[in-house]
C-alpha cells in the first residue's frame, strides 16, 4: 500500500476575496479529492453538506479516498502528522497545524506571501529582459499607482493594475484611454504595460521544488480563460487548440520552460519548496511569450496532472485532459450529473472519460446556475478531441 497522504486544501483565507469569490473559492478545498489515493485523507470544511455524495461518485470511478470515513472536517485525530496545503499563504491553517502538533509541506506564512506577491516576481525578475516579464513599476503604496500609470501612458501602452496579493483575477485592473484611476485599497502595487493582441493564446508551464532543492519542470498547459480574465481551466496537450483556439508552436513551449526554470531555480535558492506554476501569454504572430506571475502554490492544471500520477504512475504522462468549470442547476444533485454523463463517465481501465467533481450547485455564478468543475480524460489527443466535443454538447443540455 502506498503511503498515506494527507491533504487539507483549504482556500478560504489564501488570498483577499471579494464576497462572491470568498462563498465559491472557499469551497475548491474539496478538489483534492480528485488525486487522493484510496488510502489517503482528505480535509475539507462542508457548509452545503454535497461532499459525501460526491465522494461516493468519485469511489464509483475509482477515484478518491476509501472509505468515506477518509474524508474529513478538522484536524482533529491527525496530531503530527505532515500535511499537503493548498498554499502555505492560508492564516487559519497554520494555527490550526500547530495547534495538533501537525507539520505543513510548505514555507513559512510570511515567506510563502512573499513569493507569491506580484511586487516580489516584478522586483526579482523584471529587470532581466530574458525572463520577457512586461514592462514594470513597483508602487509601495497606492499613492504611488497614478504617477506610474502616467508613465505607462507616456510610453504608449495600456496600463494594468495589479495589488501585490492579487490573485484569480481579483484586484486587478485594465485602464483603457480615459479611464480614471479607481479608489484603490491600501496595498502595495506593480502597474503594467498590458499586453495586447489579436493572436493571444494564455498557457502556464507548472513546477515543484521538493525540501531537498530538487527543481521538476512540468508539462506546458494552455488556459480556459474568460474574457481575458477569470480562469476556468486548463488542457494538455499544449500543442493542440480546443474550442477553436489556435496551436501553440512548439518553440514557444520551450522558451517557456525555459524561463520557468531560470525563475524556478531562483525560487529555490531563496528557500523556497512546493507546487507552482508560472503563467505566460503568448503572441503567435509576433512569436513573443510573457511571463505574467509566478503562483506559488497548487494550481487548477495541478489537479489534473497529479491525478494521472495517481492512476497510472510512469505513464501518466501519454495521457491528454481538458479540464474546465461549467454551469450546473442550481436544483441538481450529484446524483442528477451522474445521469446525465452516464456513457461518458471516466473508466479508469481505459483512461478514458470524464469526471465532474468539485460540485458545487447551491452557489450562483448566474441566475439558477451553480458551478462544477469537470475533467475529460484520454489516452490520445485524437480520443480527447472526440471526449471533449461530446461532453461539451451533453453540457449544454443541462436543465
Amino acid at each position: 500500500m502506498s503511503r498515506q497522504r494527507v491533504y487539507c486544501h483549504r482556500t478560504k483565507d489564501v488570498i483577499r476575496h471579494t464576497a462572491f469569490s470568498l462563498e465559491l473559492l472557499s469551497q475548491f478545498d474539496r478538489r483534492a479529492l480528485l488525486c487522493a489515493d484510496a488510502n489517503d485523507i482528505v480535509v475539507v470544511e462542508e457548509p452545503q453538506g454535497s461532499v459525501q455524495d460526491e465522494v461516493l461518485l468519485l469511489n464509483r470511478l475509482g477515484i478518491g479516498p476509501t472509505p468515506v470515513a477518509n474524508v474529513r472536517n478538522s484536524l482533529t485525530g491527525l496530531e503530527g502528522r505532515e500535511i499537503d496545503p493548498f498554499s502555505g499563504t492560508s492564516v487559519s491553517l497554520h494555527r490550526d497545524a500547530a495547534g495538533v502538533s501537525c507539520r505543513l509541506r510548505c514555507p513559512v506564512r510570511e515567506f510563502s506571501l512573499m513569493v507569491n506577491s506580484k511586487v516580489f516576481f516584478q522586483k526579482a525578475f523584471g529587470n532581466d529582459p530574458d525572463n520577457c516579464l512586461p514592462y514594470g513599476i513597483v508602487c509601495q503604496t497606492r499613492d504611488d499607482v497614478p504617477a506610474a500609470v502616467a508613465r505607462i501612458r507616456e510610453k504608449g501602452g495600456v496600463p494594468r493594475i495589479k495589488a501585490a496579493d492579487s490573485a484569480s483575477g481579483l484586484y486587478q485592473w485594465v485602464l483603457q484611454p480615459g479611464d480614471p484611476i479607481l479608489d484603490l485599497p491600501p496595498d502595495s502595487y506593480v502597474v503594467q504595460t498590458d499586453i495586447g493582441g489579436d493572436a493571444l493564446v494564455d498557457a502556464s508551464v507548472q513546477f515543484s521544488i521538493d525540501q531537498n532543492g530538487r527543481v521538476a519542470i512540468g508539462p506546458v498547459t494552455r488556459q480556459h480563460v474568460k474574457d481575458h480574465k477569470t480562469h476556468c481551466g486548463n488542457w494538455r496537450p499544449a500543442g493542440v487548440g480546443l474550442d477553436g483556439a489556435p496551436e501553440l508552436p512548439i518553440r514557444l513551449r520551450l522558451k517557456m520552460r525555459e524561463i520557468t526554470r531560470r525563475i524556478v531555480v531562483r525560487l529555490k535558492d531563496i528557500g523556497y519548496f512546493g507546487r507552482g506554476s508560472v503563467d505566460f501569454l503568448c503572441d503567435l504572430f509576433k512569436s513573443l511569450v510573457w511571463a505574467l506571475e509566478v503562483n506559488a502554490r497548487w494550481t487548477a492544471a495541478s489537479y489534473a496532472l497529479e491525478a494521472l500520477q495517481t492512476w497510472y504512475g510512469g505513464k501518466s504522462a501519454r495521457f491528454a485532459f481538458d479540464m474546465r468549470s461549467f454551469a450546473v442547476p442550481t436544483g441538481a444533485t450529484i446524483h442528477d450529473l451522474e445521469g446525465h454523463f452516464r456513457d461518458l463517465l471516466f473508466r479508469r481501465g481505459e483512461g478514458w472519460g470524464f469526471v465532474p467533481f468539485c460540485f458545487l450547485p447551491k452557489v450562483e455564478t448566474a441566475p439558477g446556475r451553480g458551478f462544477s468543475y469537470g475533467v475529460a480524460i484520454a489516452p490520445t489527443t485524437t480520443k480527447l478531441l472526440d471526449l471533449v466535443s461530446r461532453v461539451e454538447e451533453r453540457k449544454l443540455r443541462l436543465s
